[in-house]
């Protein structure tokens, strides 16, 4: 292990690490307490790291745990002892999880974000000697990794509780001493072995002077030696462009929590921006200043500690985005259920008409347009399934490269003479036997394919290149081609770029969100996008846009790929021929407008038709009628339509049962559990759907009509 010492570093005796001090109650405890058959082992057998830890928090007044290995076993110092309460002092050398049983769940998920070398902060913790300290009845709890110099893995975590008076002084000291170490302890040493083991940059000193800081606090500086620190503290702020994270805006040098803390006693926390040294990257950093105090409570310097929290925020920005777009899913798929209920109205009724007019009746020109007009707006219905991901899909094996190219065929005659259109598919090493394999329902697909080359073309309003790439793409951790947040693993990449006007920065976060849109009014509906994100989502990708203004855009698409199975060709489901009907048919529907509507198509066909409005209803009606079709909508009041088929197939498994409803089949909570004995059909659909379904029903169970049987409740 190498220590910083005034700048110099130097390797410490391993003999000296392991040292206990005879200072304090739990100093006594260390030493005294049966390592051998604890999860630890014997003391002479510990690691530096653990050895040197141990040594460092029984010296210091500030109240300090360790908890070390795969148990998390527990050693603490004498300012612990009153956390701890009427667990002390059997808590030392138990297992966090033993020791602390009623509050493992909560705290089991804080240690693994800690072992993933993550710095957690709880912050107004209620400290057990509230009842009797009411002026300081709360603290503030730090879990911080330890890290094995040689292995670079977290073996132990450091919890140091912290609590602030009017002079910002650390309490539950052991004496009214300042910072004491045994005289058998090299306190240089201890306290370098444990700076150089933590994550976070760490840093002591006053306005001019760095009298100690870590590797890590040197690096986030982009200084070499204490020193070079030293110089730099004047010039801080303007030299690493250090800005407020929230804002944007530059801190003065004055503002920083560091000289704040030396200035005015108090703690200080800001998440700030710095501009990494080394990489020239900005990077989000907690920076948490204390100031130190004498034993009279004058302030003679301050500790810095810099967290890295980029990647965290990263995550949760990920987060609260996948929130956003799941709560607008929602919400898109429950209108699109309501509208699909009205749209099944309207469209039904015009078919229903229009089939008993003549080619020269002078409506239907006009009913042709209403049900032209319906039809379109199912389109739209579709569109917010598929981009809160409750479409019905269909995925099949497809050829990415072949499908992009049948796509192209098509395209190039509705993207116009002014858009040139090229495509290509880069396999690596140039093997041409690689197939760019992926499951996907081939006909979401192509929409996929029209709605990026679309968006695309209305980019380029004078004209400009559209490409079409396909590759294969083997993610195996980060770089710079995909976003940090895909998994590893093999992938079907298929990029379209654009040389059009681009997309502006703050612009660009959007362009996925449903309804928005940069377009004038009646140019464009705001889900082109917002479908495709929905679409590649439900199929298990990811989907980005990369762009600049006046330089165009790439729409990148990345789907797993399925590198040990052959694409089949597509299918196409065949019709069947709808013949006159007879028998009786429960019509179960709590829309009045769709019931008289599928009333006056089943009775047209033949049929006798009874209608409930719900489940309960329909239940009476079963019983005490003889019923050879139940038809049926799922989402309705009291009892639903899964449940009612349920209970219909118990009494009698041979009666034909058809469920509907606007949402697809997918997103409806036990559907599947009936198996096959269920036929389900989507709204908005046309008279004849409706009629083939029962027709398809009834050849399929091969059942006969029994009109004239009574059954028996």
């Amino acid at each position: 292990m190498w220590v910083l010492n005034h700048g110099d570093w130097r390797p410490t005796s391993p003999e000296r690490e392991s040292e206990i001090g005879d200072v304090g109650e739990m100093a006594s405890r260390c030493r005294a307490f049966p390592w051998s058959t604890s999860a630890l082992g014997a003391r002479e057998r510990w690691t530096a790291s653990l050895s040197a830890s141990t040594s460092l928090i029984l010296a210091t007044p500030v109240p300090m745990m360790l908890l070390w290995g795969p148990a998390l076993t527990q050693i603490y110092n004498d300012g612990f002892r009153d956390f701890l309460g009427d667990k002390h002092p059997v808590a030392l050398g138990l297992g966090a999880r033993e020791c602390w049983p009623e509050a493992w769940p909560f705290n089991a998920r804080s240690y693994q974000r800690v072992l993933a070398g993550e710095t957690v902060v709880f912050r107004d913790v209620v400290h057990p000697s509230a009842s009797e300290n009411p002026v300081e009845p709360r603290c503030t709890l730090t879990h911080s990794p330890i890290v094995e110099s040689e292995s670079a893995l977290v073996t132990g975590i450091l919890v140091t509780v912290s609590t602030e008076s009017a002079g910002c002084r650390m309490q539950h000291a052991v004496s009214d001493r300042p910072f004491m170490v045994a005289e058998s302890v090299d306190r240089s040493s201890v306290l370098a072995a444990l700076l150089a083991s933590m994550s976070s940059g760490v840093m002591v000193g006053t306005l001019d002077k760095v009298s100690l800081a870590n590797l890590e606090a040197l690096r986030q500086l982009g200084c070499s030696s204490i020193e070079e620190a030293s110089h730099a503290l004047g010039t801080l702020a303007e030299r690493l462009r250090i800005r407020d994270a929230a804002t944007g805006l530059p801190i003065l040098q004055h503002d920083l929590p560091f000289v704040r803390a030396l200035r005015d006693g108090r703690r200080h926390d800001r998440d700030v921006r710095i501009r990494d040294q080394q990489t020239g990257v900005d990077r989000v950093v907690h920076c948490s200043a204390l100031p130190i105090t004498d034993a009279n409570g004058t302030v003679t310097s301050a500790v810095a500690v810099q967290t890295d929290v980029t990647q965290r925020l990263q995550l949760e920005a990920q987060l609260r985005e996948a929130h956003k777009m799941e709560a607008v899913g929602r919400l898109a798929g429950g209108v699109a259920h309501d509208f699909n209920n009205v749209l099944t109205a309207v469209i039904g009724n015009v078919q229903f008409a229009l089939e008993g007019m003549t080619p020269s009746d002078a409506a239907r020109e006009p009913l042709s347009d209403v049900l032209g007009a319906a039809n379109r707006a199912t389109i739209l219905t579709r569109q917010l399934l598929a981009f809160g991901r409750r479409q019905t899909l269909r995925p099949q094996l497809v050829d990415l490269a072949r499908a992009a190219n049948d796509v192209s065929r098509m395209l190039r005659r509705v993207l116009g003479e002014h858009i040139e259109l090229h495509t290509a598919s880069s396999i690596p090493g140039g093997d041409t036997s690689l197939r760019c394999t992926v499951r996907v329902d081939p006909g979401q697909l192509d929409q996929v394919l029209v709605n990026l080359a679309l968006n695309a073309r209305d980019a380029m309003p004078e004209g400009g290149n559209l490409t079409i790439v396909v590759s294969c793409l083997d993610v195996v951790g980060s770089n710079d081609v995909v976003p940090w947040y895909v998994r590893p693993g093999l992938y079907c990449l298929l990029t379209v770029q654009d040389t059009g006007t681009g997309i502006a920065p703050d612009v660009l976060p959007h362009v996925f969100d449903p309804f928005f849109t940069t377009k004038g009014i009646d140019q464009g509906t705001g889900l082109g996008l917002s479908t495709v994100y929905g679409i590649i989502k439900q199929s298990d990708g990811y989907v980005w846009a990369d762009s600049e203004e006046g330089r165009g855009t790439t729409m990148s698409v990345l789907l797993p790929r399925r590198a040990d199975e052959v694409p089949s060709g597509r299918t196409t489901p065949a019709r069947g021929a709808v013949s006159q009907g007879e028998g009786v048919v429960l019509l179960v529907e709590d829309e009045p407008d769709v019931r008289r509507l599928y009333r006056r198509v089943l009775e047209r066909a033949g049929y006798s038709v009874l209608e409930a409005p719900d489940g309960e209803d329909a239940l009476a009606q079963f019983a005490t009628n003889t019923i050879d079709f139940v038809v049926s909508d799922i989402v309705m009041p009291r009892l639903g339509g899964v449940e009612l088929a349920r209970r219909v197939l118990e009494t009698s498994p041979d009666t034909p049962v058809i469920l509907m409803s606007g949402h697809p089949g997918e997103a409806l909570p036990g559907l599947s559990t009936l198996g096959q004995h269920i036929t389900f059909l989507q709204k908005p659909f046309g008279p004849a759907v409706l009629l083939g379904a029962i027709e398809a029903q009834r050849f399929a169970r091969a059942t006969p009509v029994r009109a004239d049987v009574p059954r028996s409740p």
